[in-house]
């Protein structure tokens, strides 16, 4: 999660990029013929929804496995939020904001949506840096 090359960065680092290329009007030129929201979008949803989803049951066997590592649980709600962000945030997650699986063009260049929509992917940055806090406070 904190790994990162001259190409490639994760975790909250590359929650935060993707949270400021859309802030900073990358989008406000592009055409719907050029624009390709897998790559340029939905990709990056994908991996926070799938990571938000996805990782209860294996964190749950972790668990189980392991009872006496208790900060799992407190792992497991950061990545409950994460997928608040994405699909579940009282109309202020991530799909509410038109900025989900189906975001369209349009949505990533207005500016207002797009304040609002780097201010969520900035939370869950936010959550994955208190995930790396706790697994390096840990180990």
């Amino acid at each position: 999660m904190t790994q990162k090359s001259d190409a490639l960065i994760y975790g909250p680092e590359a929650l935060r990029a993707w949270a400021d290329t859309i802030e900073s009007g990358w989008f406000e030129n592009e055409t719907s013929d050029n624009f390709d929201s897998w790559g340029m979008h939905t990709n990056f949803v994908c991996v926070l929804a799938t990571n938000g989803s996805c990782i209860h049951n294996f964190l749950w066997r972790a668990k189980i496995l392991n009872p006496d590592m208790a900060f799992l649980d407190d792992i497991n709600k950061l990545y409950e939020r994460t997928a608040g962000i994405w699909s579940n945030d009282n109309g202020e997650d991530l799909e509410a904001l038109g900025a989900g699986f189906n975001v369209t063009l349009e949505t990533l260049q207005d500016k207002e949506k797009c304040r609002k929509v780097a201010k969520k992917i900035r939370e869950a940055a936010d959550c994955m840096d208190k995930v790396v806090k706790i697994l390096r406070d840990i180990f």
